[in-house]
């Protein structure tokens, strides 16, 4: 079965500010996680099962064609404990609530919900709570001290712009790159 993601993609300084972060907190862990660091900074708007992906793409064309650039203020942190045992987190950034990115959000999911199934459940518009993120590190629950640490000591509030989405196969394998109108 295949498995598609869709992202969104920010202007190239949040990119660079993130993977600044990335590097230094990959940095001070002993163990690394492949899914913290192969992805591009990025917040997660769609996955989907076994959907063919001429029509995903098609769908995602047609969608950016309507949008111009998004502003999104990122203006604190989170985590999420993960792993089968419950021995991760993952820490990430949080944008603030914003009419424009939870219509864009939402909008997209107007087509082929259908499709998300077990692996998208959290990235649908059946799911009403979804949380809006960015994740900076997946590190074992014994070190997120140091590495939200590090985080909070540098973190500071962040104005960035979504400026396209990408389809992906995962694992992490890009298959386009569409551009939102930029004004």
């Amino acid at each position: 079965m295949k498995k598609h993601v869709v992202i969104a993609r920010f202007n190239k300084e949040t990119d660079e500010l993130f993977e600044g972060w990335k590097k230094k907190i990959y940095d001070l862990q002993e163990t690394h996680y492949e899914d913290a660091t192969a992805w591009p900074p990025h917040m997660t708007i769609a996955a989907f099962e076994d959907m063919n992906v001429d029509d995903l793409c098609s769908w995602t064309l047609e969608y950016v064609k309507k949008f111009n650039d998004i502003d999104v203020l990122f203006q604190s942190l989170g985590v999420f404990t993960h792993g089968a045992k419950l021995n991760t987190d993952v820490i990430y950034a949080i944008p603030a609530n914003s009419k424009n990115l939870t219509d864009f959000y939402y909008g997209y999911h107007a087509k082929y919900d259908e499709y998300c199934g077990d692996y998208g459940r959290y990235y649908t518009a059946a799911c009403r709570h979804p949380i809006f993120h960015t994740t900076l590190s997946i590190c074992k629950a014994d070190e997120f001290n140091k590495v939200f640490d590090e985080l909070r000591t540098n973190f500071v509030g962040i104005f960035a712009r979504i400026v396209a989405l990408e389809v992906y196969e995962n694992p992490i394998k890009l298959i386009t790159r569409y551009e939102l109108l930029h004004d």
